[in-house]
């Protein structure tokens, strides 16, 4: 039975088929990274409390200070008011 379209759809399937996109070499975690980042740009913060939170976070310090997941889990959820130390 001939379905229209039937014949140009398997000459299609089978053209992509024998594709073999090679890729064109590998990239690194950092090189994505940096990618990333200079294509992300956050929006100013509105909610008053919280720019107030995060005006105060110094990067540098928090890499210097948190050593583990469990001390920058604690991090966030303090910042983020989740914390019953609150």
């Amino acid at each position: 039975m001939d379905i229209p379209g039937n014949e140009a759809a398997d000459m299609a399937a089978k053209e992509a088929a024998t594709i073999t996109d090679e890729p064109s070499r590998p990239v690194s975690l950092a090189g994505a990274l940096s990618c990333v980042n200079r294509s992300i740009h956050d929006t100013p913060i509105e909610h008053l409390k919280t720019a107030l939170v995060y005006n105060k976070i110094n990067p540098a310090k928090d890499r210097a200070e948190v050593k583990s997941r469990k001390d920058a889990v604690f991090l966030a959820q303090v910042r983020s008011g989740h914390c019953i130390y609150n």
